[in-house]
């Protein structure tokens, strides 16, 4: 990847199950923005680790790739490598998503791992259908070029295919639809049932329907209006709109249950999902992100379902960092680093003191979150980094209220 493509100054997405490749590309080519995109906190958390470690210029980005792309990475990449799951489903959702992400009027390359065994013939034409299909030409393919230890259903190898976007292609991945799965076996298999929910769980639901839910349907319930969660957002309007939300994000979409708790701004909220990744929104450090802007009314739980009803918090007495938070918080449409200045703006207005857009942005950027994240958005941050964010906020108060700042440009 190094010695064949020019990388400098170029940024390049890694998605799928070799992420861990962008620890020696970053390391080979220092002048390139890597970027990995994963579910997988654990993964996330090691490469910013290691990021820290060796000061590499690589941002680990949070996205469930059937939901959505991250926003803040739309049409800027310009190589992407991806290893996506094993099958039809999967290999046509990574090779759109990598589309989604690579800018328009450049040169761009999308490189491939595929494997299948010597005798799944079947199941390597349906991967290159795939891809004719999603208007790409393949200027190369290099059998065996990766070996693994175990994955003996292919051969314990893969190959890597060189594709090349057609102006065709944009538009064969502008619809994407994360719908069917993936994966063969587990719990996302195509044997799951996604939308099944215990009976005494929809019971707590039987009200007036005049709320908007998120996610998938919910049996024998006809809400006002429903959306899909990547809909909601990516939707500024939806925010505003309804004064109750239910999210049904059981059991495959849980992962996002913090993130759209503290994206959805409504009186009312109710939380859908494994009671596993239901609990975990009680509990520290979920529970202290959750009560900068809800308090819990509920919880109920059947069978391996939870539901969690929360409320808008009473307005009490803020300390400075709960309160930019909290305003933060209240622009989850916004980039984090517009969000973030803005909040301390109206923050200090209230005290009396007035303090520029540019010092504002200064002190964002000397916090390690807003030089990562500043122009993500805030569905897009890994755990970690959301976990850390207050500590952050309280040091650019810190900055804000300390010393003379340096001089600034006159917004």
């Amino acid at each position: 990847m190094y010695d064949t493509f020019n990388l400098r100054d170029a940024t390049v997405l890694m998605v799928g199950d070799q992420d861990m490749t962008s620890i020696p590309l970053a390391l080979l080519s220092p002048s390139t923005d890597v970027v990995v995109v994963d579910i997988d906190e654990r993964i996330l958390s090691y490469i910013h680790a290691m990021r820290h470690r060796f000061a590499l210029r690589i941002r680990p980005v949070f996205s469930d790739l059937r939901i959505t792309f991250p926003r803040s990475l739309q049409q800027r990449c310009h190589l992407v490598f991806t290893d996506p799951p094993y099958t039809e489903e999967g290999l046509r959702l990574f090779l759109q998503r990598a589309v989604q992400s690579l800018v328009r009027g450049e040169p761009t390359r999308v490189l491939l791992a595929y494997g299948f065994g010597d005798r799944q013939l079947a199941k390597a034409y349906k991967a290159q259908s795939v891809i004719h299909s999603l208007r790409f030409v393949q200027h190369a393919m290099l059998p065996d070029f990766h070996h693994f230890e175990g994955a003996q259903a292919i051969g314990s190898r893969s190959d890597l295919y060189v594709l090349e976007p057609t102006t065709r292609a944009f538009a064969a991945s502008r619809d994407v639809s994360g719908n069917r799965p993936i994966y063969s076996k587990g719990h996302e298999g195509p044997n799951t049932d996604t939308r099944s929910l215990p009976s005494e769980l929809l019971d707590v639901l039987r009200e007036p329907t005049d709320w908007l839910l998120v996610g998938n349907p919910l049996p024998r319930i006809a809400p006002k209006q429903r959306v899909p969660i990547d809909t909601f957002i990516r939707a500024r309007f939806v925010n505003t709109r309804a004064k109750r939300i239910v999210v049904n994000a059981y059991p495959g979409f849980a992962s996002y249950l913090l993130r759209l708790c503290l994206h959805a701004n409504a009186d009312h909220i109710t939380v859908i999902g494994t009671w596993r990744a239901v609990v975990k929104l009680r509990r520290q450090p979920y529970r202290e992100l959750v009560l900068l802007k809800y308090r819990e009314v509920s919880y109920r739980q059947a069978g391996n379902a939870g539901v969690l009803a929360l409320a808008p918090r009473e307005a009490p007495d803020l300390d400075a960092i709960d309160s930019v938070m909290t305003q933060l918080l209240r622009k989850p449409a916004a980039r984090l680093g517009s969000a973030w200045r803005e909040a301390l703006i109206r923050h200090f207005r209230t005290q009396d003191v007035v303090i520029t857009k540019n010092e504002a942005r200064g002190v964002i950027a000397d916090t390690e979150i807003g030089s990562i994240h500043g122009e993500s958005y805030l569905v897009e941050l890994p755990e970690l980094m959301l976990f850390r964010l207050r500590d952050a906020v309280a040091r650019t108060i810190g900055l804000l209220e300390g010393g003379p700042l340096e001089p600034s440009i006159p917004c």
